[in-house]
């Protein structure tokens, strides 16, 4: 948004045409050259926007060339000194970006959220397949390799089709009004990224704006903003309702809005304007208020294993009884536990960023460790081998899902050979995890 503005803080004044030397047009080009200047700072924010989100590094450079050849003419008006520094400005943030990029570190996180690269593409096709070979008769080689069950189901077509169903799911009311994110950290249950109270707006500010709405460049900025800003989004796996990659379209959905409210209660006489405002915001409090509700009351409970509950508590109880342990492991069934660990305890930085030592131990295999803390989980046998296994002053902290028990509720269905030290519980009271020593015999 920032790059937006200073952008077109710098090509609002149109270059004048000098017939003569009048003062009104000298005062003109002075106020162009001056408006110019804001050029190079957009640059900057355009340059450090592909920084900061992965789905920007797409979406930024399409939306520089939209604006190169759509204000063409308001560009190649501003000095020459000014497009020269704001070139090498973006350079500046932009080659850094592009090396990452193409030395492989800067797209590894796409290449393992990309459709491209789902693992399960090829059973999917195969198994389309071989219903195509089941309908014509029976498997066989022949009906399997047939060019026509081939041409409808590849990869390239299944891709197509995920890439579709993510763009349309993005514009259905079922993410921007009814359930939103799925996944709880992005979305509280039952909410979706705006307010059903803005629905009607989102309506009637897009047919208001694109009809009536006069400048018709600002008009295709919008549209291509929302209908390009969805597409880094959809070619990642469940990109069709993750708010987090969609968030590149969220400032013109807003602006669609505003607009809608203010000209639909433009279109009445004075004296119904205030009454019309008031019954429009007096919904949206309500909706805030339900949200609010939502997110403070059943939220915590709702989202409590997407948000990684028990792990402070966990980190806070090692730190308390550390010094009667020689060793203590931490699960990584649940998730992987470092930055936890790390965050919480805090470990000091200059010792984590030296990195961990490996070593076998007996039960578990190699773990990775720092000092005394290890990284792991009990081996296949699990936790009913526990006994067998864990050492004399050793701590394990494993998960509820490990065991299957609540031993909160029932504490005598503990491992025998076990002793629980201490159960850490979700604010829904349901069991999370679970520190073991060893028994005595």
């Amino acid at each position: 948004m920032m790059g937006l503005y200073f952008f077109f803080k710098s090509v609002n004044t149109s270059h004048p045409e000098f017939s003569s030397g009048s003062k009104k047009e000298m005062l003109k080009q002075v106020q162009h050259d001056n408006n110019s200047k804001w050029l190079p700072y957009s640059a900057v924010c355009f340059g450090l926007t592909p920084w900061i989100y992965s789905t920007a590094k797409l979406f930024t450079p399409a939306l520089l060339i939209f604006l190169v050849i759509v204000f063409r003419k308001e560009i190649f008006s501003i000095s020459k000194k000014n497009i020269i520094y704001a070139l090498i400005t973006l350079g500046i943030f932009a080659i850094p970006m592009v090396y990452t990029i193409f030395s492989g570190s800067g797209g590894q996180r796409f290449s393992y959220i990309s459709i491209f690269t789902d693992p399960t593409t090829n059973g999917e096709v195969a198994s389309l397949r071989l219903i195509d070979a089941q309908v014509e008769g029976g498997v066989n080689r022949n009906v399997l390799q047939k060019v026509s069950t081939r041409l409808i189901h590849n990869k390239y077509f299944y891709w197509g089709s995920k890439i579709t169903n993510n763009y349309f799911e993005t514009f259905s009311s079922q993410f921007l009004f009814v359930k939103g994110d799925l996944n709880l950290r992005h979305s509280p249950e039952g909410i979706g990224q705006f307010y059903k109270v803005e629905a009607l707006m989102l309506i009637l500010g897009a047919a208001l704006f694109f009809v009536f709405f006069k400048d018709r460049k600002i008009k295709l900025l919008i549209a291509f903003w929302i209908l390009f800003g969805v597409v880094p989004s959809a070619i990642t796996r469940d990109g069709g309702h993750h708010a987090t990659r969609l968030i590149l379209i969220l400032p013109p959905l807003v602006i669609l809005i505003s607009y809608g409210i203010v000209q639909s209660i433009s279109l009445f006489s004075n004296h119904w304007k205030k009454y019309l405002a008031l019954i429009y915001f007096g919904f949206w409090i309500l909706s805030f208020g339900f949200y609010l509700h939502t997110y403070y009351i059943h939220n915590p409970w709702y989202s409590e294993r997407d948000w990684h509950a028990g792990y402070k508590e966990v980190i806070q109880s090692i730190k308390e009884m550390e010094g009667s342990y020689d060793k203590i492991i931490i699960t990584n069934a649940l998730d992987q536990p470092y930055i936890f660990f790390a965050s919480y305890y805090p470990y000091p930085p200059k010792e984590w960023q030296k990195g961990f030592e490996e070593e076998y131990v007996e039960g578990f295999g190699k773990l990775k460790h720092i000092n005394k803390f290890y990284f792991g989980q009990v081996g296949e046998e699990g936790i009913e081998s526990l006994q067998a296994v864990l050492e004399e002053k050793t701590l394990y902290i494993a998960a509820q899902r490990e065991l299957g028990e609540n031993l909160i509720m029932e504490p005598t269905k503990t491992p025998e050979g076990l002793d629980l030290v201490k159960a850490i519980s979700y604010p829904s009271g349901e069991p999370a995890f679970y520190l073991f020593e060893r028994g005595e015999k």
